[in-house]
């Protein structure tokens, strides 16, 4: 790739189609300087993890502050130079924008629709300093995010949604459950992915690890659907569970099949069993 492969006149929406259907890099050090220039100035969305991990993000920041004219000092402080881990990263991020949210007025919409990914996910993590009175209003908030197109925001959509599950799963399970019979399988994977007994990149869900149970009358929801996407993940919750409670996985699979004999049925207890069959 190429300087010109790309024109970003004065005009920042005129990228080209070589950038924007561009392959990411397999490395970090591998991601094009063109590439990074316009990830860390916020007109690109990421390819893939090496790309997220590529962007400076306090550059990002600063940038996205000029680009919304409200470039001033006491919020270019809000996020300092740091060589934390990703997820820490989005987080601190989330939070200066929530502080310059209470000065600023339209911020929050107008990152919960930036064209970067990065910067949506900033949004996503914002909903956990906002006091709301019910889940119910968190996850309308969060809906938005979980249908994005862009995986990274729907990752860090449930990863948001998470920590009031945990904090309340039955207050949390009747929209969740609502969720699991959306017509949006993006949606329908988020109150999934984000009740997962072991999860990936959070802590664990200790309740489910120990009482699955609790949440069948979700996982049921979705034991024949359509979506890939959801079938994974929902395989992967029952993986999940049977490394600490196996019978109930075993019950669970043994029942679906009865209800079911469908190939999709049959891939999701198959892709579920990985941990019982070893």
């Amino acid at each position: 790739m190429v300087a010109e492969d790309f024109q970003v006149a004065k005009d920042s929406r005129k990228i080209s189609k070589n950038i924007l259907e561009r392959k990411g890099a397999i490395r970090v050090a591998e991601v094009p300087k063109n590439v990074l220039k316009l990830l860390n100035q916020g007109k690109i969305e990421t390819k893939n993890l090496c790309e997220t991990l590529a962007v400076n993000q306090v550059l990002l920041y600063k940038n996205v502050l000029k680009e919304l004219k409200i470039d001033k000092k006491e919020y270019r402080d809000l996020f300092k130079k740091s060589d934390a881990k990703i997820m820490t990263l989005l987080r601190q991020g989330a939070l200066a924008f929530f502080t310059i949210s209470k000065k600023e007025e339209n911020i929050l919409p107008k990152i919960s629709n930036h064209q970067s990914d990065i910067v949506r996910s900033y949004a996503t993590f914002i909903t956990v300093h906002l006091k709301v009175c019910s889940f119910s209003k968190i996850a309308k908030l969060i809906e938005l995010f979980a249908a994005d197109s862009h995986v990274s925001v729907k990752e860090c959509a449930w990863m948001s949604l998470r920590p009031f599950i945990v904090e309340d799963f039955k207050k949390a399970l009747p929209t969740l459950k609502k969720w699991a019979k959306s017509k949006d399988a993006n949606i329908r994977r988020c109150a999934i992915e984000a009740t997962r007994p072991r999860g990936v990149w959070c802590e664990h869900f200790e309740l489910l690890k120990q009482k699955p149970e609790l949440a069948e009358s979700l996982i049921s929801i979705v034991h024949n659907d359509q979506s890939k996407y959801v079938q994974n993940s929902v395989a992967n919750w029952l993986n999940d569970a049977s490394k600490n409670k196996p019978k109930f996985v075993r019950n669970t699979i043994k029942k679906w099949t009865k209800m079911s004999d469908s190939r999709q049925t049959a891939y999701i207890t198959k892709r579920a069993s990985r941990t019982l069959r070893a």
